[in-house]
């Protein structure tokens, strides 16, 4: 038997990376998991039967870990075995045995290193000084990352949109293959009790990051006071909620079958900003609800304009609510199945 083990940077969250790890861990439910440092409660709520391993990045303060990545990565000793399944930004640098193969799924070459460095220290208030040393740390980062890249015997995108960043950042070609989706959504999931749900919303599943765009859609939907719900939890939370109308409504955290319960009863799901994939789009059309999409990134591949949404072609409110009209002057070939 194929003595295989799976890799991942970090398990402190659960979103469309460890999703993909979840599958993964489904198959290979011998194989054991390495990763960076974990959340026990993720452990306990998405992987209970998982043998997981951490390093010792484990113990160190969050706010210190980044600069100390590569020396914890390269400091991973793996258990014997044919093949190590490698997956998100970072652990495609695992130092693997000779004659050991290396299989990176990459979901994205890390953002923060190579494209959006500017916008990720302003979301976090880092500058002067700060801002300064944190260049530099990030150059030495993306050294090392480029480095990594080159380890591993293969390189696996997860759309196009990732593929042409690999080439562009690692100078590597790497095969697509989509992440799987489950279908959520089904017609018994119980309403959530915790709040009201009103008769007619749109929706935002996603992290509250200032790069998400979601301050475009709240400002829009604030403009026409329609009613947009937003899941999700980050660091742009008290932006956007300046920003937002009495129509516009923040839920926070949701687990599974309270998403799976709005995505069903949606009218549209809204996907702001250019995504290398944009998983909770295509869980959304598979529970019927069309998607109103910029026109960039991963949306590009999944969503079939006029079918199962519609597109709108720049980040800003005047533009997606062009989007919106035509949506709606298309609702009814977009009516759920």
């Amino acid at each position: 038997m194929l003595r295989i083990v799976l890799a991942h940077d970090f398990l402190n969250r659960f979103g469309g990376a460890e999703r993909v790890l979840q599958v993964l861990h489904e198959r290979l439910p011998e194989a054991p998991i390495y990763t960076l440092a974990a959340d026990p409660r993720i452990l306990v709520e998405h992987f209970p039967r998982a043998r997981v391993y951490t390093s010792w990045l484990q113990n160190v303060p969050a706010i210190l870990q980044a600069p100390l990545i590569p020396t914890a990565v390269e400091s991973i000793v793996l258990p014997e075995a044919e093949l190590v399944v490698s997956s998100a930004g970072f652990m495609k640098g695992l130092i693997t045995k000779p004659g050991v193969r290396h299989v990176s799924y990459v979901h994205s070459p890390v953002r923060y290193l190579w494209d959006w460095t500017h916008e990720y220290l302003l979301e976090r208030g880092v500058t002067g000084v700060r801002a300064k040393a944190a260049r530099v740390i990030f150059h030495y980062l993306r050294l090392w990352d480029f480095q990594a890249a080159q380890r591993p015997e293969l390189l696996i995108a997860n759309s196009k949109t990732t593929q042409a960043r690999i080439a562009k950042y690692y100078r590597r070609h790497a095969p697509i293959i989509y992440p799987p989706v489950r279908q959520l959504g089904a017609a018994h999931d119980p309403r959530p009790s915790s709040f009201v749900i009103p008769s007619h919303y749109d929706l935002i599943v996603s992290p509250l990051r200032h790069f998400k765009r979601i301050d475009i859609a709240v400002s829009a939907y604030t403009r026409i006071r329609r009613r947009l719900t937003v899941v999700g939890e980050g660091p742009a939370l008290a932006h956007l909620k300046k920003l937002a109308g009495p129509t516009i409504r923040f839920l926070g955290w949701q687990p599974d079958h309270v998403v799976a319960y709005l995505l069903q009863h949606a009218r549209t799901f809204v996907l702001p900003a250019a995504e290398d994939f944009g998983m909770a789009a295509v869980e959304a059309m598979l529970t019927g609800s069309p998607v109103l999409a910029l026109r960039a990134g991963g949306a590009t591949e999944t969503v079939r304009e006029g079918v199962t949404g519609e597109f709108f072609d720049d980040p800003s409110p005047e533009v997606l609510l062009a989007g919106l009209r035509r949506l709606e002057h298309n609702r009814s070939r977009l009516a759920r199945p």
